[in-house]
């Protein structure tokens, strides 16, 4: 396609997408803490700028260091959430949560890796396109990173929750292995 027509064939297809996608991204968005705060024609217009993509299960959505891209809210299935090496999971994305988020507020790389549980469909919000929304509707972008911020500290403390539990389980387990090797010792 040339150009000018690649650039019509985007237009109407963005058209198809508002007129297909935006309620259920609207339905979704409105119940999600990122979003709160805005009105409905606010909603209308930050879901104008989704697309919907589809992952098959136990497809990669993105990497741990990957450069971020976009931003999802999950549609329908289930993502897992893992770290490290070995890996390990630390959380689960549901129907109607957020993940990579992070990419909304810096070019850093995910501290993560996102893998589709199940047949995923997702809202995408591409980095590029929430900024220049940002640029032209500051209104729409003081809501989103004030709730932003909230949203990172809640998840912050799960995580360190998450972590203190782990840990004490682990310490537990030594403790209780220790008092079995005395009481094995000292019955030889």
């Amino acid at each position: 396609m040339t150009p000018s027509v690649q650039a019509i064939s985007d237009l109407v297809m963005r058209g198809f997408v508002l007129k297909d996608v935006a309620p259920r991204i609207i339905q979704v968005a409105s119940e999600i803490l990122l979003f709160s705060g805005l009105n409905d024609e606010q909603l209308t217009r930050l879901a104008s700028t989704f697309s919907v993509t589809t992952f098959r299960e136990k497809e990669r959505v993105f990497a741990e260091k990957e450069e971020p891209v976009n931003m999802y809210i999950l549609l329908d299935g289930m993502v897992s959430i893992r770290m490290g090496n070995p890996t390990a999971t630390i959380g689960y994305v549901k129907k109607g949560e957020i993940f990579g988020e992070l990419s909304l507020l810096s070019s850093k790389n995910h501290s993560a890796t996102a893998v589709a549980e199940t047949r995923v469909e997702a809202g995408a919000l591409n980095h590029l396109d929430l900024s220049e929304l940002t640029r032209q509707r500051p209104d729409i972008g003081l809501i989103i990173y004030r709730n932003l911020a909230i949203g990172l500290g809640e998840k912050l403390l799960r995580s360190d929750i998450s972590l203190r539990d782990q840990l004490l389980n682990k310490t537990l387990d030594k403790s209780k292995l220790k008092k079995k090797f005395k009481t094995t010792t000292k019955l030889s």
